[in-house]
């Protein structure tokens, strides 16, 4: 998996700035880690109390569903989690492995293992332009996250890059555009009529169609020379055919201006979402086959696992991961590295050949068997308060007033950032009865397993 930006990327290491190169500094990548880590720490905490009750308890059959039902709820997939928590009861009591601190290593080495990707998780910037186009539910962050890919391209990378304002649906999609274009020093091709204003309404000026703007850019970075062209396209719900269909003809007029574009299509995920962005994904791979998932708002969701659900269930790497809404706040995603930060309870980067070596912090769990603490006598052995908050539930999506209502396919507000905007507001009618169905399913197979 890619810690590096030249890990990820496929590119001609000659034209590479010297600082580039280079790799980062073990610092550098101690900080990347401790921000996934905060980024991650919702859904950690929800994982905790159960890890604890699991793993550092007795180790019977109520234990493990425990396990099995919370990683279930953090949106591991059902699949996944029966695959993990089996493997993991297996070694416990046919492979002898009962130390608790090594049964939490453990699930963080399954977790990381189905998370990584079967697919090729880099991307091929060789094919001069190399075009890329990214697409999703509405406020996931695509815009964010194409200023922030097109900054470290551009700034990192030293790469001639060109953004296409395709996205000519949403009200002030353009202006932020141009905004994050200006910030990462590269040029926007709007379609719009020379000193037009995007606000001025989504039909005004030529080249107002999606495809005909995406063709546009493609056409000038040939013209100047690119070595990327990025596509930005309107936000959708993948259950409004028309604009699926739409996303289908933007991709065919990008394959007649280049060959083989898009060589690749990003989709935005946010993982606030749960379960439906694996939807989303399913239905965006019909329109347009997605080669990568941009995951972001890890930050603000106690369900973080959909990454490994995706990774398991569809065969689609994620290769990007949202931080926060700075430029550089945009990272190579690492499975190792995003299952230690999801189960650890310390900030320990253990393993990890180029990272730092903090001293690690006690550990929260309380120890198998009597207490040896002498404080106080009469009390039980406590766990820190982190570790004993139950679950915490992810935040659902507001439902729309009028069920028959159309869902708007804006982007986000006005001069909004993607963080803010809305997603989808109809959640998938199955979702619970997954959860819930997930969990009886996997007991009922582990026990299955059991009597025969």
């Amino acid at each position: 998996m890619a810690r590096e930006w030249t890990e990820l990327f496929t590119l001609d290491e000659s034209r590479l700035p010297a600082a580039a190169s280079a790799p980062a500094k073990p610092e550098q990548q101690g900080r990347f880690f401790r921000r996934l880590r905060e980024n991650l720490r919702k859904t950690r905490e929800a994982l905790g109390a159960e890890i604890t009750q699991t793993l550092f308890d007795d180790l019977d059959e109520e234990t493990w569903e425990r396990l099995e039902e919370a990683l279930i709820m953090a949106d591991c997939g059902a699949r996944a989690t029966a695959d993990i928590v089996g493997r993991l009861e297996q070694e416990a009591t046919v492979g002898g492995v009962t130390d608790p601190q090594a049964l939490q290593d453990r699930l963080a080495e399954l977790l990381a293992e189905a998370a990584r990707p079967v697919e090729d998780p880099t991307i091929d910037l060789r094919h001069g332009p190399t075009v890329i186009m990214v697409c999703g539910v509405n406020g996931t962050g695509k815009t964010t996250s194409i200023g922030k890919l097109a900054n470290t391209l551009s700034g990192t990378l030293g790469q001639k890059v060109v953004l296409g304002a395709a996205d000519t649906f949403r009200a002030a999609a353009v202006n932020q555009l141009r905004i994050w274009g200006e910030r990462a020093d590269v040029e926007v091709v709007t379609g719009l009529k020379e000193g037009a204003d995007s606000t001025e309404g989504s039909q005004g000026g030529k080249g107002s169609d999606p495809a005909s703007v995406a063709f546009e850019a493609v056409r000038r970075g040939i013209e100047v020379g690119a070595d990327v062209v990025i596509v930005d396209t309107a936000g959708r719900l993948h259950t409004q055919a028309p604009l699926m269909d739409e996303l289908a003809k933007v991709r065919r007029v990008l394959g007649k201006q280049v060959e083989g574009a898009p060589h690749e299509i990003l989709l935005t995920v946010d993982a606030t979402t749960g379960q439906n962005g694996l939807r989303q994904a399913k239905e965006f791979s019909q329109a347009a086959p997605v080669t990568g998932i941009v995951l972001t708002k890890l930050d603000g969701t106690a369900k973080g696992g959909i990454a490994i659900a995706i990774a398991q269930e569809l065969s689609i790497p994620v290769k990007l991961i949202g931080l926060g809404e700075g430029l550089e706040d945009l990272r190579p995603f690492d499975a190792d590295d995003f299952a230690r930060a999801l189960v650890r309870a310390d900030d320990r980067v253990a393993d990890r050949p180029d990272g730092p070596s903090p001293t690690p912090a006690p550990s929260s769990a309380p120890a198998p068997g009597p207490a040896v603490d002498p404080a106080p006598p009469a009390s039980p052995p406590e766990t820190e308060p982190e570790d004993r908050s139950a679950p915490a539930p992810s935040t659902p999506s507001p439902a729309p007033s009028d069920p028959d209502a159309p869902a708007p396919v804006g982007d986000d507000g006005p001069g909004a950032g993607d963080d803010g905007g809305a997603v989808d507001p109809s959640p998938t009618p199955t979702d619970a009865d997954a959860d819930d169905g997930g969990r009886r399913g996997g007991r009922w197979r582990r026990r299955r397993n059991r009597r025969g």
